[in-house]
């Protein structure tokens, strides 16, 4: 018998009615460049394998530390997880992930655009040369906290929360690059700040353009530099 092949997932909101509850919170309406978040709490369930062109995926547990035991298929191999608050799984592009897990709990989901991702360091980096490894549940306590300060910023301020969200994006790529990936980045150190004339030309940007949601990755651009760099 024919093993059946993951669903593909080429829209966001494909994603979310697979579920048997809606989230509790996502990024939507936010107006966030290349990367989405959803915060939800789940019954225990059967969640059919799928796989997506469209984005790397990670799930950050918070619900604290009792245990939530998972039978996971990623990538076309088998686990069994026990999960606790704090871990973080993670799903490449175009990976299928399949879980099934017996009690209700509450997690993050965010996903990151590969190109999004490749260019956190280098500007003029290729999505296909640097990617990320699968990794199913593992601690890791800075995803966690960025995954935690993107929900409380959506919470607080959810019009006003583009460049705060890609500015912390941007910092979760380049961890992710060096601990999670196939290549890790090589950071340059800058001493200096800015030249004043390039400051300047993005202070004027900012002022000319008040009424706009201003992303890091499009003041970025301006000098052009990477994201990265540039915060």
């Amino acid at each position: 018998m024919l093993e059946e092949k993951p669903l593909v997932i080429t829209k966001e909101d494909d994603l979310f009615p697979l579920f048997p509850r809606l989230p509790i919170l996502t990024s939507l309406q936010a107006g966030w460049h290349g990367a989405s978040f959803g915060y939800m709490c789940q019954p225990a369930y059967e969640f059919p394998e799928v796989c997506t062109p469209l984005w790397h995926s990670l799930v950050i547990f918070t619900h604290g530390t009792r245990v939530i035991h998972a039978e996971r298929k990623m990538d076309g191999r088998k686990r069994h997880d026990a999960v606790v608050g704090g871990d973080i799984m993670i799903t490449p592009v175009n990976v299928g992930h399949q879980a099934t897990w017996d009690a209700e709990g509450d997690f993050i989901l965010l996903a990151i655009e590969p190109q999004i991702f490749a260019c956190a360091v280098d500007e003029t980096a290729d999505a296909k040369q640097i990617q990320l490894l699968p990794h199913f549940a593992t601690p890791d306590p800075l995803i966690y906290q960025i995954g935690l300060a993107l929900k409380g910023i959506l919470e607080s301020d959810p019009l006003g929360s583009r460049l705060y969200a890609e500015t912390m994006v941007n910092a979760l790529s380049v961890h992710l690059m060096q601990h999670y990936s196939t290549r890790k980045p090589i950071l340059k150190t800058y001493k200096n700040a800015l030249p004043r004339r390039q400051l300047q030309q993005v202070i004027d940007y900012i002022h000319e353009h008040l009424d706009q949601n201003l992303g890091l990755a499009e003041l970025a651009a301006l000098l052009p530099m990477s994201s990265h760099y540039f915060s």
